[in-house]
């Protein structure tokens, strides 16, 4: 028998078994876990630890992962009452907009931001390469006015709101409505956590915030960018649109913060 690895992205292996379900990216519409028993191994780059001579292998899709075919990311989901959800924010980034306070009017027109960073003035493809490599991407994901994640489509108030908007395929914006049932069904369900403590990340928040992360929604804090301005509150607070549109000059949304257990609206 050979020796077992588990092959990531992340570059990780795992010795020590003879048989185990290992996650294989970005195949998720083969299937995205494998199992098989290496026979030998060949070191290939950052992203796996090697190539696996295998055999008898079983391909099995995980429930838990799906992925972007628009740029191949990779990224956790969760199953909540009857709801499903990213487990993550959304990565997708299209173009690197500049952060620098009173740079545009992100009251008009899409903007796409990564907290901290300043574009350099390469070209677009660089750019965006650039940017993917800073951490505040890496964990946070990426900022966008609600322009940019609605993405053309119009106000719902539906649930399900039917607009996919800045998502990948299968995978809408929710509505303040569906807000809502989410809200709900863990106020009935979390037990005495507080319904922003159940939903918060147990790490990325700053010191002392209380998260139990319950239900597996893992939300981070990742900031937001002031109208216009710098961006702030990384570690402190975190923000998600819905589509529904409040009033000419805003729309609907949900945050979290390290300073209480609430689900602020």
């Amino acid at each position: 028998s050979g020796t077992t690895f588990r092959w990531l992205r992340d570059g990780v292996a795992i010795s020590g078994a003879t048989s185990l379900t290992y996650i294989v990216q970005p195949a998720d519409t083969v299937g995205s876990s494998l199992t098989f028993e290496v026979t030998s191994m060949s070191a290939t780059g950052e992203n796996s630890v090697g190539t696996p001579v295998i055999s008898n292998a079983l391909i099995v899709r995980d429930p838990t992962l799906f992925t972007d075919a628009r740029d191949g990311h990779v990224y956790k989901k969760v199953t909540i009452g009857a709801q499903v959800w990213m487990a993550e924010n959304l990565a997708y980034l299209p173009q690197v907009d500049a952060g620098a306070a009173g740079s545009e009017d992100v009251a008009s027109g899409k903007y796409y931001y990564v907290y901290g960073y300043i574009p350099t003035g390469a070209n677009e493809t660089e750019e965006i390469a650039n940017a993917k490599l800073d951490s505040n991407y890496q964990t946070y994901g990426v900022l966008y006015n609600w322009y940019a994640a609605m993405d053309g489509a119009t106000s719902s108030t539906l649930a399900p709101s039917g607009v996919e908007g800045i998502c990948p395929s299968g995978w809408h914006l929710p509505s303040d409505a569906e807000w809502t049932i989410l809200n709900d069904y863990v106020d009935a369900n979390n037990g005495s956590d507080g319904i922003g403590n159940s939903l918060k990340a147990t790490t990325g928040w700053k010191a002392g915030t209380t998260s139990t992360d319950q239900f597996g929604f893992s939300a981070l804090p990742a900031g937001f960018r002031y109208y216009p301005g710098d961006f702030n509150s990384r570690g402190i607070l975190g923000h998600w649109w819905s589509a529904s549109e409040n009033s000419s000059t805003n729309a609907y949304h949900r945050f979290l913060s390290y300073f209480n257990g609430d689900f602020h609206q």
